[in-house]
């Protein structure tokens, strides 16, 4: 899919907006309290999310750097689990 997300950073938390919706500016795009879970698990949820989103990027860029400048020290199942879930990050 070649289609971008909304701009980071997202939030929530507004003072004019319940916290278990999630914005870009002022923008919803992500709305929990559609759910049969609690107020508390719908704020959490979008709490969640909010961080996940937010941290997405530099996790990634984080992950492809240990990879890229690794001297071939890391044990291999660390390796395989590092190249595993940056492909996943990245939705290969």
């Amino acid at each position: 899919m070649n289609t971008k997300h909304t701009a980071l950073p997202w939030h929530t938390n507004l003072r004019s907006h319940p916290s278990d919706q999630v914005f870009s500016d002022d923008l919803i795009v992500a709305d929990c309290k559609w759910t049969n879970h609690t107020p508390d698990v719908r704020e959490a949820n979008s709490e969640f999310i909010v961080r996940a989103c937010n941290a997405h990027d530099e996790l990634v860029a984080a992950l492809q750097n240990i990879l890229t400048w690794d001297d071939g020290s890391l044990p291999g199942d660390i390796l395989d689990e590092a190249q595993r879930v940056l492909a996943k990050a990245r939705g290969e």
